[in-house]
């Protein structure tokens, strides 16, 4: 039974594109699987790598909660 809360993940992002599509996955996939209704919000913080790049494309394709 998942929860009926509404859950909010904010996640601050830098210079991390090598791993933040992994780390994306898993917590969507952990918050999939826990509550009916979740959002997921990267916030880039002064990254000077792609990683902001990284999350806007994973972002079209994953499917979210609610």
């Amino acid at each position: 039974m998942k929860e009926k809360n509404f859950i909010s993940a904010v996640i601050y992002i830098r210079n991390d594109e090598k791993n933040i599509l992994k780390f994306a996955d898993i917590l969507n996939q952990s918050l999939q699987d826990h509550f009916l209704k979740y959002e997921l919000i990267f916030v880039n913080d002064c990254s000077t790598d792609k990683s902001s790049e990284v999350i806007r494309e994973w972002s079209k394709n994953v499917k979210g909660g609610g």
